[in-house]
């Protein structure tokens, strides 16, 4: 009886595997080159985002398959690399490519779904095009004395560190989150409240760690549907309730700031020449209503806090390791610069900090 069922059960089973093969949507991505698969559950994901050291694999595909190459992700599915600026850039721009439910739904969580970086077509150019005052040539030199004023406080920090070993990751987002409140909203981070500081690391902590779960567990939520992956998100599981009260705590806090600038400028008072100062300005043709707005500003400082410490603090890892590049660029700084002004001096202590204390990079944290 078995044998029967067995005989029986091989073709159906057959037929079925070549009429899924037939039918399934094949990838464009297959017929890239690229590194063969290490594993059918973690694809490439394990050596990509839990490598030992970082860029300890990326380095070696690009040398080898050129700047678009073919990835695995989880469960077999086709991923590609792209390390080529145009092609970024196409990609972007092209409403054909569509970003993963799993990003999306991560930032609606966090920022919500009126965000910059949620929203889509129309609604995501008209926001884009009127947040832009804010980073022209002009805006970007009028922060100018912010990022002098936390140069200055790095520097002071750095210089009072033991001589071992110094963690510049933590007082690096610590800072940029400061450049940010005042770039971005006119405030320092003691006016947004403790809680939302205290919030506001556990955020960059969430999203900065990864495991084996984590590779997993994105991948089938991004097989999930939307609505689904939306109610799965109210569980009292602390990351969910980390993300929920940081946005909770980003509209509360920034909605109490926007109408703190709206009630000065309709007294006629100046509210500064941070980028809400100018989005709120009535003579800019570009503002926009606290709906708007308010739901800008979670996604504004995050984007802004850790990214840019994240590539500071590989740019010291950098100069901690190639102390020529150090002397290079000091000698660039004061020429540019010259000794008469005290930011050539702020800059060059970045580089003097980690050769004149420690015994080179492995003494930093990253």
């Amino acid at each position: 009886m078995e044998h029967a069922l067995y005989y029986y059960a091989a073709p159906v089973v057959a037929a079925a595997l070549i009429l899924y093969s037939t039918l399934r949507r094949r990838s464009a991505i297959q017929d890239l080159a690229g590194p063969p698969s290490p594993s059918w559950i973690f694809g490439h994901m394990r050596q990509l985002l839990l490598p030992l050291q970082y860029g300890a694999h990326e380095f070696n595909w690009l040398n080898s398959y050129g700047p678009v190459y073919a990835l695995k992700g989880c469960f077999g599915q086709d991923r590609m690399m792209v390390a080529d600026a145009v092609a970024i850039q196409y990609i972007l721009n092209n409403p054909n490519f569509r970003r993963s439910y799993t990003e999306d739904n991560a930032r609606n969580l966090i920022s919500g779904d009126k965000a910059l970086n949620v929203l889509k077509g129309n609604d995501h150019r008209r926001i884009r095009s009127a947040l832009n005052i804010g980073f022209t040539a002009a805006a970007v030199r009028s922060y100018y004395a912010i990022f002098k004023v936390v140069a200055e406080q790095i520097c002071e920090q750095l210089e009072n560190f033991p001589s071992t070993a110094t963690d510049v990751c933590s007082l690096l987002s610590a800072a940029t989150l400061e450049a940010t409140c005042h770039a971005i909203l006119g405030r320092p981070t003691q006016d947004l409240g403790e809680e939302f500081a205290a919030n506001n690391r556990e955020i960059i902590q969430l999203t900065a760690s990864h495991s084996e779960t984590h590779l997993l567990a994105d991948a089938v939520g991004s097989r999930l549907p939307t609505w689904l992956w939306r109610a799965a998100i109210h569980p009292p599981t602390n990351p969910f309730a980390v993300a929920r009260k940081g946005k909770s705590l980003g509209n509360q806090v920034c909605g109490r700031i926007v109408r703190e600038k709206r009630e000065a400028t309709a007294q006629g008072l100046e509210t500064g020449s941070d980028l809400f100062s100018r989005l709120v300005d009535p003579n800019n043709s570009d503002t926009l209503a606290d709906e708007d707005l308010v739901p800008q500003a979670a996604a504004l400082l995050v984007a802004g806090q850790d990214t840019t410490a994240n590539a500071i603090s590989f740019g010291l890892l950098e100069l901690a390791k190639h102390p020529d590049f150090q002397n290079r660029l000091r000698a660039e700084i004061h020429s540019a610069l010259g000794n008469n002004t005290s930011l050539a001096y702020e800059t060059c202590l970045y580089s003097m900090h980690f050769s004149g204390k420690s015994s080179g990079y492995t003494q930093l944290y990253h």
